[in-house]
């Protein structure tokens, strides 16, 4: 953060269901987070988090509206994959360009590693669903 002129003091730090009262009330000055695409529709993340009628209860805090929600509307009516990543192109600059909603830091890779004689694990791509239940040591 200071790297990029932020000056930047965590005080504290709260466990998810502390944070996520706060991040569903409005009761912050910054959101800072690495997101995760659960999915393999290009717009379903810009769709879940900053579009209002989504349904989570903090979309209200960063939902621009307007021009936003007339792309995500047509995006997840989209039948064709060109057409849903335009549309999730389009999105992304509302966010980041035009309402500045949104200031991507920089790309995260999550890595996975195992020692030898772990057995069951099964990586996958998204965070949400690594499944964990069948992982032993042997």
């Amino acid at each position: 953060m200071r790297k990029a002129g932020i000056e930047l003091t965590i005080p504290f730090q709260l466990d998810m269901p502390a944070y996520r009262e706060l991040i569903d009330r409005g009761t912050f000055d910054v959101d800072l987070e690495a997101p995760n695409q659960n999915d393999a529709n290009p717009i379903s993340l810009a769709a879940l988090r900053f579009y209002r009628p989504s349904g989570v209860p903090s979309s209200v805090n960063f939902a621009p509206g307007g021009r936003f929600d007339e792309v995500i509307e047509k995006g997840l009516a989209e039948l064709v994959r060109d057409g849903v990543q335009r549309r999730s192109a389009e999105a992304q600059k509302i966010l980041i360009d035009d309402e500045t909603i949104v200031i991507p830091l920089g790309g995260l890779t999550r890595l996975t590693a195992t020692r030898a004689g772990i057995r069951g694990f099964v990586a996958h791509p998204s965070q949400l669903n690594l499944q964990w239940s069948g992982v032993r040591s042997e």
